[in-house]
Formats: C-alpha cells, structure tokens, sequence
C-alpha cells in the first residue's frame, strides 16, 4: 500500500456537469451579515443568500442575494431585537416574493433564468412546483433573541 500526497500544484479541479440534474428544492439561507456589521448596535444587517438543491444532493447558489437592514431609533437601552421566528420568516418571504408579477407567489422566470445561467436545464413552470425552505442561522437566531 502506498501513500498518497496531495500538493498544491498537483490537484486539479475537473468540472462538474450538472445539465442532466434536476432542481428539488430552493433554499432561502439567512445570516446575520457581519462583514458589514457595524459596532453600532443599533444596526442589525441580515444577509439573504439563495440556493437551488439539486437532485444529487448539492446546492447552486444564485446570484440573487438580498439584505435587511433594521435599525433602532431613540435611546432604547439595552437595545433588542427579540421576534418570533414566524415573524422572521415571514419578513423573508416578501422581500423574496417582492419582485415576482403575482401576489403572494416566487419570481420562478427570475429563478428559471438564474438557474439557466449556472447550465442548470429548467423553466418557470418546472421551478414553481419545487418546494422551499427558510433558514436561519444560529448566529441571527441569538442576534434576534429566539
């Protein structure tokens, strides 16, 4: 049995074909968006990033990245940021759902396209029947006290 090394100048990275895979699901990841965050602590910035998973377990991210800003006006001492995760969630899915032409629905041709982009074979209609998911991580879950 012989050892194997890996160096810098020997691996290679082969490209990945994803025209075959199909989308499952779109995942909506939030954070709290500290390469921004200021130390005022009145100023809470989230950082929306979102995500196609597909059939063979990975996940494409798109480039339709958002952002919430809230911030506390007044001398609130100790300032908080204490919402149920409903509430959150919810805040989410409008602003995801702000650029789409029906009420209440997912931009899917803006999705669709995205997608197209990243060599990922599927349309508006393929995507609107995909299930969705919200997540929040454990860093915006303390920062909004849940």
């Amino acid at each position: 049995m012989s050892d194997v090394h890996v160096t810098p100048n020997s691996a290679q990275l082969a490209p990945i074909d994803i025209s075959a895979a199909t989308v499952t699901a779109l995942v909506i990841m939030c954070d709290l968006d500290e390469a921004t965050h200021a130390p005022d602590e009145r100023l809470l910035l989230m950082q929306i990033t979102q995500f196609l998973r597909l059939s063979d377990g990975s996940l494409i991210r798109l480039d339709m990245d958002r952002g919430l800003s809230r911030y506390r006006h007044g001398p609130t001492e100790p300032i908080s940021w204490k919402r149920p995760a409903r509430e959150v969630v919810a805040e989410v899915v409008t602003l995801v759902q702000s650029e789409a032409l029906e009420p209440n629905a997912f931009p899917w041709d803006l999705y669709a396209e995205a997608a197209q982009r990243r060599g990922i074979r599927t349309n508006a209609a393929d995507l609107s029947d995909i299930p969705w998911s919200v997540f929040l991580s454990t860093q915006l879950a303390e920062a909004y006290e849940m």
